[in-house]
């Protein structure tokens, strides 16, 4: 995948051979991953693994925390805020041929998610 930085947490994501939705299910994961409780989602907070086919539900406009995790209800338009209490604070948009990716960069290292969704798509 090809990732153009557009500065302030914005990325637009090309795809090689990869579906836009497994990069969309990678970045949900990579995302949540690498999150941490913040605030009162340390009083929500779930020892729970995210998975691919929760990911998956997610970008079908399923909010699968029932917590914090505020989406559009558009398929294929997530933003995760609080997910079993960590704060993920990611919009994922999947476009036609491209992926839209706003990682707030308060406490987020936006380039360590994307290395790490990388790594979740070559596993």
């Amino acid at each position: 995948m090809k990732i153009t930085d557009k500065g302030q947490g914005q990325f637009v994501i090309i795809p090689d051979t990869e579906t836009l939705e497994d990069i969309g299910t990678a970045i949900i994961m990579a995302s949540y991953e690498l999150a941490r409780p913040f605030g009162f989602g340390m009083m929500r907070q779930h020892e729970t693994e995210l998975t691919k086919e929760m990911a998956l539900k997610m970008l079908e406009g399923e909010d699968i925390s029932q917590d914090y995790a505020i989406n559009t209800n558009k398929p294929l338009h997530v933003y995760m805020d609080y997910v079993f209490g960590k704060c993920c604070k990611t919009q994922i948009k999947l476009l036609p041929f491209s992926v839209e990716v706003y990682i707030s960069t308060n406490d987020r290292d936006p380039v360590a998610i994307l290395k790490r969704a990388k790594e979740i798509l070559t596993q």
